[in-house]
């Protein structure tokens, strides 16, 4: 990765600010008249909700930033815990985040912004939707590993639907709303992984950007 990224480079990303602008605002995006939002009523309401709104999204960067922080290990200090581990004759491996903590970071996430914006999410009541919440929070995750600002791959990926076409799967992942189908799909995606011998991360990798240039070019055909 010490070359360009042209992952990176087709979305602008170039730092971790970056990294979080984009990985927001893909997972606020609209799909299909399905809003994570929902709609203000008066004027009056539409200017309160307007500032609730930006506020939201600090609170999301936050929280995704205070989240990340057990994935961050610099590399000068991952070599001297693994030498550490060699030393008293462990495997010089560190322990990875399992898929539990994983999806408790990202349940953590959604639940702390539904608690206190729920008054501007879509919903009856109004939350934010597991599958939005893993979007930002992996594609996020994504980015700072492409970027080398975490040492270890990502135990995940984002899930959107490219992946799932990529994997055979059905369902919306904007419309997922609970952690037992996203573990589904991300079971699935890492046994398809595992056939070509890769992890996760980097089949995800792989896949879901030849199939996103496709995309581009048949889109850019006339």
């Amino acid at each position: 990765m010490a070359n360009s990224d042209p992952f990176l480079d087709e979305f602008g990303v170039t730092d971790e600010l970056t990294a979080m602008k984009d990985a927001l605002e893909s997972a606020l995006r609209v799909r299909r008249g399905l809003q994570v939002y929902r709609n203000a009523i008066t004027e009056k309401d539409k200017k309160k909700f307007l500032e609730d709104k930006n506020k939201f999204v600090e609170d999301w960067k936050a929280l995704i930033r205070q989240e990340a922080q057990q994935y961050v290990c610099p590399s000068y200090l991952l070599l001297f815990l693994q030498s550490i581990l060699h030393f008293m004759g462990g495997s010089g491996v560190l322990t990875v985040i399992k898929d539990k903590q994983h999806c408790d970071a990202i349940e953590r996430i959604a639940g702390t912004l539904s608690n206190r914006w729920g008054s501007i999410l879509h919903g009856d009541p109004g939350h934010l939707r597991f599958g939005i919440s893993q979007k930002a929070f992996n594609l996020y995750l994504k980015y700072l590993w492409r970027l080398r600002k975490i040492t270890k791959e990502p135990p995940h990926c984002p899930i959107d639907e490219i992946v799932l076409r990529i994997g055979g799967l059905a369902g919306s992942w904007t419309k997922s709303d609970n952690r037992e189908q996203y573990m589904d799909w991300i079971d699935w995606l890492r046994m398809r992984a595992q056939r070509k011998n890769l992890t996760l991360s980097v089949w995800e990798y792989t896949e879901w950007w030849a199939e996103y240039q496709k995309r581009k070019k048949s889109t850019a055909e006339p």
